[in-house]
């Protein structure tokens, strides 16, 4: 039996007041005290902040060997033409080599939970030896609608082969831009069946409501520079969130990017239980854009953090996440940012009771950090 305390605790929602005391027996909690009812003696004081383990709501394993190979501020259509294009260009053992890495990095500052993209097979032997929990995503793609049947039968073969490994996953539609209606409604009728949460990138660009809008030159560009024609695609609608979203509205949703959303759809999903969850570092990284944060303020219980890929990112330390947002909203408090990487997180995966919180009966990790002038510190992996 571990008795832990630190400056501050932070239980995923709130921080502690009074002087209370973590009870813990291997790796649970079993109570929380004051530390007037314990032996002094027996207390490990911390200089800190303890929190629960983080949350990686958005990540993509599989491009980890891609760190530093794009270049920044190409836009999202000139992002992901390069991203092609160097993508398969290593060799499978280091493209293994940099997953792995990958993984320890993030369990090493503090991810208990990631929700990671996956469009094959590489990360699953990864995933299933990690100490992290995973819970995958299997991302399909196609955008003409007699297609929707065939990709989501090949998915169903994808997640059947990952949970013959004992790793959680659900299906999610890559981007509106890629996905029909056809499918979407599928993926998303499948998820409710389950209970499992959908993920799609969600307004990380202007080029998205260029092209629903009937113009998005970009994103054609992006179709014929891989031989594929979409001159059948005429789509009129006002963005690319109208396009999908009353397909999916019926499931547990994380909608990832938003850099462009604005209050009209967050009004729209307000009665959907939908997710918002950040990258900045990427968005600044790839289109050197930042979600308006004050559109979401009455909805903050409603949002997590995620770091994107290495493609896009320095590194996978989702702590950076909130300092950026902490750096570019002033409004944004610190209790706000720990929720988003913690207990909102795990929520969004409808793993609350494991995940984000600390309290009895739970094992979510117990992090230490530091803050100064809104800048928090990764200080150590307590347990």
């Amino acid at each position: 039996m571990r008795f832990i305390t630190a400056d501050s605790i932070f239980n995923g929602e709130d921080f502690l007041k009074g002087n209370p005391v973590l009870i813990l027996v291997g790796e649970k909690i079993v109570d929380v005290q004051p530390e007037s009812e314990i032996n002094p003696l027996a207390i490990e004081r911390f200089k800190g902040i303890l929190t629960p383990g983080f949350v990686n709501a958005h990540c993509h394993l599989e491009l980890s060997h891609l760190i530093g190979q794009v270049p920044r501020h190409t836009g999202l259509s000139g992002f992901a033409m390069e991203l092609m294009r160097v993508r398969n260009g290593s060799k499978p053992d280091d493209v293994q080599q940099a997953m792995q890495a990958a993984n320890d990095f993030m369990w090493s500052h503090g991810v208990v939970l990631c929700g990671d993209i996956s469009n094959g097979p590489d990360s699953f032997a990864i995933k299933a030896n990690s100490t992290l929990y995973y819970h995958t995503f299997i991302e399909l793609i196609g955008l003409r609608p007699e297609a929707a049947s065939p990709v989501f039968e090949r998915g169903k073969e994808l997640l059947r082969v990952l949970n013959e490994k004992g790793l959680a996953g659900s299906f999610a539609p890559h981007a509106p831009y890629t996905v029909s209606r056809e499918l979407f409604t599928a993926i998303a009728t499948e998820n409710v069946k389950n209970n499992t949460t959908l993920s799609v990138h969600n307004q990380e660009s202007p080029e998205e409501t260029d092209f629903f809008r009937g113009s998005g030159k970009n994103i054609r560009a992006l179709y014929a520079s891989i031989g594929i024609d979409i001159s059948w695609f005429e789509p009129a609608f006002a963005n690319s969130f109208s396009y999908y979203f009353d397909t999916i509205k019926e499931a547990r949703s994380l909608l990832v990017h938003n850099t462009f959303t604005g209050e009209a759809e967050i009004q729209a999903a307000r009665h959907s239980e939908v997710w918002w969850c950040f990258c900045p570092r990427a968005n600044l990284y790839i289109e050197n854009a930042m979600p308006y944060l004050k559109h979401f303020t009455k909805y903050l219980h409603r949002t997590c953090l995620g770091t994107d890929s290495l493609a896009s990112n320095n590194d996978l330390n989702v702590l950076n996440e909130a300092n950026t947002l902490l750096q570019c909203f002033g409004e944004l408090s610190i209790e706000h940012a720990l929720q988003m990487l913690t207990s909102n997180g795990a929520e969004a995966f409808g793993l609350g009771h494991r995940f984000g919180r600390l309290q009895a009966g739970m094992a979510p990790g117990l992090n230490l950090i530091a803050e100064h002038n809104r800048n928090l510190t990764f200080v150590q992996k307590v347990i």
